[in-house]
């Protein structure tokens, strides 16, 4: 037939920043995240020491949070080692803005990945 093409495949597509991949496991995406999450996370560690807490925290809040639920919270729910990793994340940039010591008063991703969905209903 004229003018007809064939439909190019691929093992992987982003599409608005989102790894896709063909069986929709979405694995390189979490560890896309994943990675940029915590090194991220280190950048702020090395200037903690030259900030104030709030600012750490304001760092974290508009910086690091934002990468680990972009796009992420329909997918994160379905996948709970992911959640985890992800958390992990979490939890270490709550140590590195407040210290060891002081007992995590940011609510978990899992919740604010629930949140989120029932917003998106």
């Amino acid at each position: 037939m004229a003018g007809t093409t064939g439909v190019e495949t691929a093992t992987v597509y982003e599409y608005l920043g989102v790894l896709m991949d063909n069986s929709l496991t979405f694995k390189q995406q979490f560890d896309k995240v994943y990675k940029k999450g915590v090194s991220r996370v280190k950048l702020l560690a090395h200037i903690r020491s030259t900030i104030s807490t709030h600012v750490a925290e304001s760092i974290y809040m508009s910086m690091i949070r934002p990468i680990l639920l972009y796009c992420m919270h329909p997918l994160l729910l379905g996948f709970d080692t992911t959640m985890n990793r992800f958390q992990k994340v979490h939890d270490r940039a709550f140590k590195v803005v407040f210290g060891s010591k002081t007992i995590n008063k940011w609510i978990s991703l899992e919740s604010r990945c629930n949140r989120l969905a029932i917003l998106d209903v």
